[in-house]
Order: structure tokens, then sequence, then C-alpha cells
């Protein structure tokens, strides 16, 4: 954002190696607009809004505004950034605003994401105008109310289709329920965010009940021509530029302007390869693992194969690129690296380092030991090889590296955890399904449900059998076991009123709201409630690996329920 007096980065991230979930394949567009920015807004610590390899290509002493409640975290960024060498880190919290490069940035009460990571809203004001920056919130009815009655919000980015990896939850607004956070703020232009949602004008994902989340399940929602009155809904294209102005008499104007023609973007070449290098070095996903139970560690043969990709370009962009790289390595923190010699063997790096050694060199040293064919076990020997010689004459020093080496042969036998999130218990989940069923209903004149095309191979639709064994009509799901290719068969018993909605929700091919769909049936909003509750108990519905589309139809044996 740019106020005439300065600029301010809000949760940069480039995707280096599409290690954020969605590559965007922009980067050589973002590199250039990230150049020379005032400050940069952290609003949490989700890896793709605090993305360390992104903020390291930034001089150390730009401000960096966190969250306040970043200062009791578990995993506080403030902490890290100043590891790496930062130096200007500033706070933002509820009552404590803050002012950087010409801007005046609130923070608004936002709950936590379900996985527990804080969260918060962004709101800046400059030259009269404000932009409500809604990161990765949930929808908050009330509070939006409340900030509408404090004056005009001109601007609403709020985040879209970006689901929980835990049972059938969504972590951001559906589209439903940001129309009708949208009708509540009522901004000039409201602008849909999310990781899910992207450039696709007039495009998101299907609506609740049915509501997957996966890119391969997107279908046209007529998002644009259902927005509320008086606001118009603009996804914003790469390079694409929002510009805002108050006149004297109050009103708003503004226009929205492409990328210029002819731009250029090619100096942006070594930033990006240091940025991969960083993507490669730095373990950026340990939240991940703890909160969300993701299992996101670089198996060898791809961080190998990264990192020789990374040494050519290197080479090509650089003449002096080990130098280069070396003396980037010397200037970063090594607590947080993923380097095999750095994180299997830090006693022994350690003593290196108190006998004067440079620790850099020795990390080159070990990039050097990389070549297309060496397996992570011959690497690790190559290793332990050049450490044991260069500690041979201190007999304390040579044990300790033979215990890091055996130590490391030991994990590799050690069981893999499931992806669980932490601290998640079934009534926490039962509370956030309750949040989400009610917050969906509430926006029922915006909700365009639809059957969910993950339920059924073939046709993408379900089959319905009259007079089911209790005398009610019966509706069969057909899936497709992905390994042995034989076809399992999952049933879920109806109600007559619950199965004529499933008709009805059909019959609409996503052209129908809630309401009107409820109308039409004669089914008031609590026979809806009752089907949404009744299909987030099925069992087949509750996609665990729903971020990942190519296995979702890899399900366990036991569907129904």
């Amino acid at each position: 954002m740019d106020a005439g007096s300065g600029r301010v980065a809000v949760d940069p991230s480039l995707d280096y190696f599409g290690n954020l979930w969605s590559p965007k394949g922009q980067n050589d567009r973002a590199v250039t607009t990230l150049r020379g920015v005032d400050a940069v807004v952290v609003s949490h610590s989700h890896v793709d809004h605090f993305h360390v390899p992104t903020l390291l290509q930034l001089d150390r002493d730009t401000p960096i505004v966190l969250p306040e409640a970043d200062l009791d975290a578990r995993f506080p960024m403030s902490g890290e950034l100043k590891e790496h060498g930062f130096t200007d880190i500033r706070f933002l919290g509820v009552d404590r605003p803050a002012a950087v490069a010409g801007f005046e940035i609130s923070a608004v009460a936002a709950c936590e994401s379900i996985e527990g990571i804080p969260q918060q809203s962004l709101l800046f004001a400059a030259g009269g105008l404000r932009v409500l920056h809604g990161a990765d919130t949930l929808e908050d009815f009330a509070g939006y109310a409340r900030l509408a009655a404090q004056g005009p919000v001109d601007v609403a980015l709020l985040p879209l289709n970006c689901s929980f990896n835990f049972r059938a939850l969504r972590n951001q607004m559906s589209p439903a329920t940001f129309l009708r956070s949208v009708e509540l703020l009522s901004p000039v232009v409201a602008v849909p965010l999310g990781i899910n949602e992207g450039t696709r004008r007039a495009q998101t994902a299907l609506d609740a009940p049915w509501f997957p989340h996966s890119e391969a399940l997107y279908t046209d929602r007529f998002l644009l021509s259902h927005a509320p009155a008086g606001t118009s809904v603009e996804p914003l294209a790469d390079g694409q530029t929002l510009l805002l102005e108050r006149a004297a008499d109050g009103a708003v104007t503004w226009r929205s302007e492409p990328e210029p023609t002819g731009a250029d973007l090619s100096a942006a070449g070594v930033e990006i390869a240091m940025g991969r290098f960083w993507s490669l070095a730095l373990d950026v996903h340990r939240r991940d693992r703890h909160y969300f139970g993701l299992n996101l560690t670089r198996k060898f043969p791809q961080w190998r194969d990264s990192w020789l990709e990374c040494r050519d370009r290197l080479e090509a962009l650089l003449p002096e690129w080990a130098e280069h790289l070396t003396d980037a390595l010397g200037r970063a923190s090594r607590r947080y690296s993923t380097l095999p010699v750095l994180m299997h063997f830090p006693d022994t790096v350690d003593f290196l380092e108190a006998r004067g050694d440079d620790v850099a060199a020795l990390v080159m040293q070990s990039l050097y030991l990389l070549d297309p064919d060496v397996a992570e076990h011959d690497y690790l020997q190559r290793i332990y090889d050049v450490l044991s010689y260069r500690v041979r004459d201190d007999a304390e020093a040579l044990w300790r590296c033979h215990f890091e080496y055996a130590r490391w042969l030991q994990t590799r036998q050690a069981a893999k955890q499931p992806n669980r999130p932490a601290d998640f218990s079934p009534a926490a989940e039962q509370g956030w399904l309750r949040r989400q069923i009610d917050a969906d209903l509430d926006a029922a004149d915006y909700a365009h449900p639809r059957i969910n095309p993950i339920f059924g191979p073939f046709e993408g639709t379900p089959e319905f059998l009259r007079q089911g064994p209790s005398g009610e009509d019966t509706l069969t799901f057909y899936l497709v076991d992905r390994n042995d290719e034989r076809i399992r068969t999952s049933v879920k018993i109806f109600s007559r009123t619950s199965a004529a909605l499933v008709r009805a929700i059909e019959a609409s091919r996503g052209r129908k709201t809630i309401t009107a769909i409820c109308a039409e049936t004669g089914a008031g909003i609590d026979e809806f409630r009752r089907l949404y509750e009744s299909m987030l108990a099925f069992t087949p519905y509750l996609m665990d690996t729903h971020w990942l589309p190519s296995e979702t139809l890899a399900w366990e044996p036991h569907f129904t329920r």
C-alpha cells in the first residue's frame, strides 16, 4: 500500500519453491514490487504471511510491525527476526496502534485460527481513507457492524476459501459469509483475498453444506453479481493497482489500473535465487508442524535436486556467487537451519566455531559434497568424514561427532506421527463446527449450496434409492479406492425433508440460495441446519486430505457411520 509518503508491504511471501500453499509463479513481479518498501506489517504467523526467506531480501533496519500477541507466542516471530539481524521491530494491538510510512494502523480483534494461532485484522488510515485488511480471519458479523458504526470502511480486503487441514472445517470465510460481511461493512470496494481465490474473476468455492476447498473443485459462484448494492467486488490480478481518493465533499472515487506494459522484471534473478536458497536452508514450517500437525519436512532427494538447481541459477547469474552466499550465511541465524551439516552436527559445528573455524565456509564445503546421484545416507557419511577429520585431534569432540552421526542414524528409524493438530479435542471440533454452521446460515441469503463433486467419480452426483431399510429415502455415494480401483459404496439415510432438500440442491446446480431452497421445499432453516449437521457427521465428507486434491479419493475402507 502506498500513501504517497511511504509504502507498506503486508504479509510479503514469495513462493520460491512451491513451499507455500498455492504457487503463483509471479516472483519476478513481487520482487520488483518489494524493492524500496518503507515498512512491513505482519498480520500473524502462518508461513504464507510470515515468510522469513522473503523478509531476508529486505534491509535489516526495515521497520517490521508484528501483532502484540507475538510477545506471548510459543514461537515468537520477533525473536526469530532478531536472530536474523533485524533491528526495528514494533508491535500492534487492539489498544496499541502503530504509525509507519504515512499510515495509522489499528488492530481489529478477531478470534484465533482453529489451530490456535492468534489472528487480527488490520485497519490502515491515510489521506482520509480507511482500508481493512482481513488477513486470515474468520467472519465476525457483530465486529464488522461495530467497525462500520465507527466510520466508513472504504476498502475491505477479506479472506476467502482457505480450509483447515482437519475434518470439514474452514479457517476463513465462505463465499456467503464474505458477502454477508461486505453487506455489514458497506465498503466502496471489496477485494477477495485468499490462496484458493486468486485472481479468478467470479469464481470461488462451493457453499455449505457441501464445501470442498481444493482448487480442483471450483465452479462459478456468481460472486460479482451477488455483491450488496453500493459495493463493487474487485478481484485484483497480479500487478493490478487499486487507486482511491476522497473528494472534498466526502465522496470516494476509485479506479483500477493493470500493470504497465513493458515493465522490466528481468533484474530480479539474483534475489529470487537467494530466496530459493533460504527456502531450502531455513525451517519455515515449524509452526505448521506444531499447530496443524502437518508433516512438511522436505525429503532429501527433493532437497538435493532443489539445491543443485539453485546453485546452477546462482552460477549463471553471479560470477562471485560462492562469496555472496558465504557472506549471507554468515549474517543469518543458524538456529532455524535445515542444512544437514548444521541440523545434524550442531555440537561439532559449535566446537569448530569456538576454535576459530569459519562456519559459513564449512557450510559451503558441505554443499560442495552434493552431487546429483548421492543418497542421503552417503551424503551424511561424507559430512561425517569431513567433520571427524577436522576434529581428530580432540578426543571429546571426535566422540561428540560420532555420537551426532549415530543419533541421525537412529532418527531415520523413528515412526511417522499422524497429522493431527495440537490440542484439538473433540469438544473443540464440535465448537468450531457449530460456529461455522451458525455463520453460514446467518448468510443464507448469499449461500448457494451445491452437491460436492468429490462424492462420485463418474457423474459427480449421488444416486437416490427409494424406500430405504427404514422406509426413508436413501442417498448413496460411490467412491473409488485409488489403490486397487475397487468401488466402495457409502450410504447415508436421510429423513424425507432432508432428502427433498438434497434433491432441490442438486437440481439448483448452485443457482439458488439456501433461503430460496428452503422456501421452495417448505423446509425451515432448522431443517437445513439438521441436514448440514448430518453431512458434517458423514464419514466420507470429513476430508483430512482436502488440501491435496490428487489424494482426496484415497479413503479408508470404513465409510458408513
